[in-house]
């Protein structure tokens, strides 16, 4: 049985990858295809192995097939001045490309509407597919375009340092023809902050044993015709109040700068005409007063500030010349202080009373506080709130850990997922040999046992690595693990163990990558984060 079994076993660990070209229900002969081994795809350690060619035959088809399933595929089609790519898992080794579909576009200035002559852009899927120049009246097409795409096309155009994207959306004309149209608008790029206005500014005011401590979120936008950025830096300010220690941001080191009464970031991304900017800063007033004047200069148009205080906390703020409020979130009471339509160069200078300082060394914010400020934010209407948090300003959030008895300690991350996609590779095919009548029912249920617990083996023990992350790991490892971690808590601590360990930048940036991923996933899917 043991013998039979390994036989059976060696003919699932396979993989054969299998296609269809085609062109207006004509197969396309000849298109060449190439097959490349892939690991780590989307990260910066993305690593690719050629593995071999082949081409369409006179129907359009092609099949390739390979001894490993331990990797994903990278399969680029080239036909004619394209080149498409696709990614291939071992669940679903099919590639059907229909080249109907047709592209056409123009590209314009956003601000005087004229068309863009002479401006090169670029057709994209996961990589670049190919690439043409706009005629004089700005327009730009491209035919010979697969729409089987799996998700969307993009075109690219750079223009004065900064890339412009248009998202492609096919729409059917009749059954045989694919018809897409987009249109880009290109700016003047600046990297004065006269374009900028703050349209909300939350202060949110805790109470903690070492005295105060401030969360504030900015949201600026770009109410200007030009777009807002600079390769070699473009920044934007939020200023302070006297006397800041401890100060925190959720951007990379790299990009903030504080000086006296400023802290200044760097967007690092374009800001076109219309588009804002959440920033969250976090600071401990220093002081050891029971009152401290909260004293901030305006840099820019700001449609409204909020400054809250939990009541229970003690802390009560005191203004000469708006009212102040309370105001009930989740069964709280917060003074609630609120300026509206202030103007750059204003000063506001609210007075903070009630403090309590005690000397102690915790500081920061707690994760149920947290939650707090993120209902209060809901309540008065925040936009966004960037999620990572650093240093102390979210507390550890607690999971319960398992050990399971038939781990593999001295296997890698990246050897345990390669072992689970295998699996799950060869499940798929016990099951299609099942409903064919190649194995037994007794067969089957042995195989599916064996390798049911394998995957369940392989799965457990990369759950535990990525909740007990080792961070001596070379960066290579800890990234592969990150890219499979699907829970926000669980990236934020990894981010504060890194904070304070090693502060390794090229580390901090990967975990904010992956949540941006997650963010983006769960606002598609129409999920609150929390």
């Amino acid at each position: 049985m043991t013998g039979m079994f390994t036989s059976t076993a060696a003919a699932y660990e396979s993989i054969e990858i299998i296609g269809t070209v085609t062109s207006n229900g004509v197969g396309v002969p000849s298109a060449v295809i190439e097959i490349n081994s892939i690991q780590g795809v989307g990260t910066e350690e993305e690593k690719m192995l050629h593995i071999g060619e082949t081409v369409t035959d006179e129907n359009g088809n092609f099949s390739f097939k390979t001894a490993s399933i331990s990797q994903d595929y990278l399969v680029n089609v080239s036909y004619q001045d394209f080149e498409y790519h696709s990614i291939v898992k071992m669940l679903e080794p099919y590639i059907e490309m229909d080249l109907s579909g047709e592209i056409r576009g123009t590209v314009s200035h956003g601000t005087d509407k004229r068309n863009m002559g002479g401006i090169t852009v670029k057709l994209m899927d996961i990589y670049e597919i190919a690439s043409t120049v706009t005629n004089d009246g700005g327009v730009f097409s491209f035919d010979n375009v697969n729409v089987n795409v799996i998700g969307d096309y993009h075109t690219v155009v750079s223009y004065k340092d900064v890339a412009y994207t248009g998202i492609i959306d096919f729409m059917s004309s009749n059954s045989s023809e694919m018809r897409a149209n987009v249109s880009i608008n290109v700016f003047e790029s600046t990297i004065s902050d006269d374009v900028i206005n703050v349209v909300q500014d939350h202060v949110i005011l805790s109470q903690e044993p070492s005295g105060v401590w401030v969360d504030e979120i900015v949201v600026f936008k770009n109410v200007g015709t030009n777009t807002f950025f600079n390769p070699d830096r473009a920044w934007l300010g939020i200023p302070l109040p006297p006397n800041v220690i401890n100060f925190h941001t959720d951007y990379m080191a790299c990009c903030v700068t504080k000086d006296d009464g400023v802290a200044w970031i760097d967007p690092m991304e374009p800001m076109m005409p219309g588009d804002t900017l959440d920033v969250k800063i976090s600071y401990q007033l220093d002081s050891a007063d029971t009152s401290f004047t909260f004293t901030k200069n305006i840099l820019y148009d700001t449609s409204g500030i909020s400054i809250l205080a939990p009541v229970q906390s003690g802390l009560d703020i005191e203004s000469s010349t708006s009212v102040v409020e309370d105001m009930s979130v989740g069964g709280n009471i917060y003074r609630t202080l609120t300026l509206m339509d202030l103007k750059t160069n204003a000063k506001i200078q609210p007075l903070i009373t009630g403090i309590n300082v005690i000397p102690s060394d915790d500081g920061g914010i707690t994760t149920g506080k947290f939650i707090i400020i993120l209902a209060v934010l809901g309540a008065i209407g925040a936009v966004s709130y960037p999620f990572l948090k650093k240093h102390k300003i979210l507390g550890k959030h607690e999971k319960a850990k398992k050990r399971h008895p038939n781990a593999y300690p001295t296997r890698s991350f990246s050897e345990l997922n390669a072992e689970k996609m295998a699996v799950f590779r060869i499940l798929q095919k016990i099951d299609f040999d099942l409903e064919n009548g190649l194995i037994s029912e007794d067969e089957y249920e042995t195989y599916r046992e064996i390798y049911e617990q394998r995957a369940e083996d392989a799965i457990m023990q990369m759950n535990e690595m990525i909740e007990d992350i080792d961070l001596t790991l070379p960066v290579d490892e800890i990234s592969e693990i990150v890219q499979h971690v699907d829970d926000l808590y669980t990236l934020v601590d990894i981010a504060n163990s890194e904070m304070n360990g090693e502060k390794r930048e090229e580390v901090i940036k990967m975990i904010e990558k992956r949540i941006s991923e997650l963010k983006a996933k769960m606002e598609m899917g129409g999920e609150q984060i929390e």
